[in-house]
């Protein structure tokens, strides 16, 4: 297996999206534009969507789901290629047991791009 370069596309704790932990994996440009208006805002009619060039590279992106204050996060730190497929590891964070922690509704997300992925992916949370 090989370390494969990754780029930081959008990150952050608060987005649109809705439901449970999830994460995708993106090799088009309609299913990009789709996922990042649901990311965003479908009422932003002045929003500006990352250009990615999907005859190269791959789109990973993984949510950490609602959380009730702040202080979690989620990363993807490493991703391995085997072959044609790829294994995306996920740190995630949570606040300290006794931490004062604001009570402000979260939802962290990371998003990265990757050289074109050609076989399946599959995504570790460590």
């Amino acid at each position: 297996m090989t370390e494969t370069k990754l780029e930081t596309v959008a990150k952050g704790d608060n987005c649109r999206l809705e439901g449970p932990r999830n994460s995708w994996a993106i090799h088009t440009e309609q299913a990009w534009s789709a996922f990042y208006v649901k990311l965003e805002s479908a009422s932003n009619s002045g929003l500006q969507i990352p250009h990615v060039d999907f005859s190269k590279h791959s789109v990973l992106a993984v949510f950490m789901g609602q959380k009730n204050n702040d202080g979690y996060s989620t990363e993807i730190t490493t991703v391995l290629q085997n072959g044609k497929d790829l294994e995306v590891y996920v740190q995630e964070t949570s606040p300290n047991h006794g931490d004062r922690n604001s009570q402000t509704l979260t939802k962290p997300y990371h998003i990265i791009k990757v050289p074109k992925a050609e076989g399946k992916v599959e995504f570790k949370y460590l």
